[in-house]
């Protein structure tokens, strides 16, 4: 997924290396399975390729979200999610989970 991601936007090795602050060399021996991954390298990559975190895993490491499992206030809620703006969308992202850590 690592190496997908960067071809899906037409990026470089390079271009994803300048904007995940990480060095192309590191980024080539991942892609290689060579060398793993840190936690805050899948951060950094998330933002860099605008993915989210969980794109990085196999699916069998996550649960997968489908439309017809969805309650009808979740449907509406992400039928109005899908036209916002990728900056909006983190914001709104981030409001989420200060409300949810709140609610606990």
């Amino acid at each position: 997924m690592i190496r997908q991601a960067p071809e899906d936007k037409g990026m470089m090795q390079s271009g994803q290396a300048e904007i995940s602050y990480l060095k192309q060399s590191s980024i080539s021996k991942i892609e290689a399975g060579t060398r793993s991954v840190a936690a805050e390298e899948i951060l950094y990559l998330s933002y860099a390729l605008d993915k989210p975190i969980i794109y990085f895993f196999p699916e069998e490491f996550s649960y997968e979200l489908r439309e017809n499992r969805l309650s009808v206030l979740e449907k509406e809620l992400l039928m109005h999610v899908r036209r916002l703006e990728n900056d909006d969308l983190r914001k709104l992202i981030v409001q989420a989970r200060a409300l949810a850590e709140f609610k606990k």
